[in-house]
């Protein structure tokens, strides 16, 4: 893998490592908010399933 690739690779990873720890942050603040919109809290809860899933997926 050139090295321009890997440096590339490595700032994805980073970015949605970064990423994912923000949706955990934005969960737990939904999850301790009570009583919040419905849209915003599936949204928040999709997120953080979607970047957890695509973590898991890079490492």
């Amino acid at each position: 893998m050139p090295l321009e690739n890997t440096r590339d690779t490595q700032a994805l990873v980073q970015a949605v490592d970064q990423l994912e720890a923000a949706s955990d942050r934005a969960k737990m603040a939904c999850q301790s908010a009570g009583k919040i919109d419905h849209s915003v809290h599936a949204a928040v809860m999709r997120t953080h399933d979607e970047l957890s899933r695509l973590k898991h997926h890079l490492h």
